[in-house]
């Protein structure tokens, strides 16, 4: 019989902080993302029509009210799983960011070279440059507490670290 290893999980230090998103913008970014793909749909809908002269005729009521129930379950159902889980987590040593498939990654603070906001439909996100991953870390500005991530930025990596300027450059669009 094959033994099998197993990870060790050790409890989180007392000096890691945890943040994670906000239901209600994770709620609207995703209704927002759903609502522009309905709204190409119809487009390509009508116009698909007028090229082949055929009368546009809108859907039954009781499709579009499936519809509509079921983006705004799709929506709910993300945030919550979403709220469950920490988008990024500071300690002494570095942060930890959610890649595209969802995984948590490591970067040292020292391996931060830079961070640009960007805009994505329905909210902000810091982009992470680091030599070993070159923009395929993010970390969207929908969480609880950005002012808190900003705090805990500047005890663990100083006021001049990239990731301070990036969350300043945020917090002064908001205002």
């Amino acid at each position: 019989m094959a033994h099998r290893k197993t990870k060790q999980r050790k409890a989180p230090p007392s000096d890691e902080v945890a943040f994670r998103v906000s239901f209600e913008r994770v709620f609207s970014s995703t209704l927002l993302n759903l609502a522009i793909i309905a709204l190409v749909y119809f487009i390509v809908y009508i116009v698909l029509g007028l090229v082949q002269d055929r009368v546009f005729r809108a859907p039954p009521v009781s499709t579009v009210a499936v519809l509509v129930a079921a983006v705004l379950a799709i929506s709910a159902g993300y945030g919550f799983i979403e709220m469950r889980r920490p988008r990024a987590i500071l300690n002494p040593l570095g942060i930890q960011v959610r890649d595209t498939w969802g995984r948590l990654r490591f970067m040292a603070w020292r391996a931060i070279r830079r961070i640009e906001v960007e805009n994505r439909p329905g909210t902000k996100v810091l982009v992470f440059y680091t030599d070993e991953r070159p923009g395929d870390l993010v970390l969207p500005m929908i969480l609880q507490d950005v002012a808190g991530l900003r705090e805990t930025a500047v005890k663990y990596a100083g006021e001049d670290h990239p990731l301070v300027a990036g969350l300043d450059a945020v917090l002064e669009k908001r205002d």
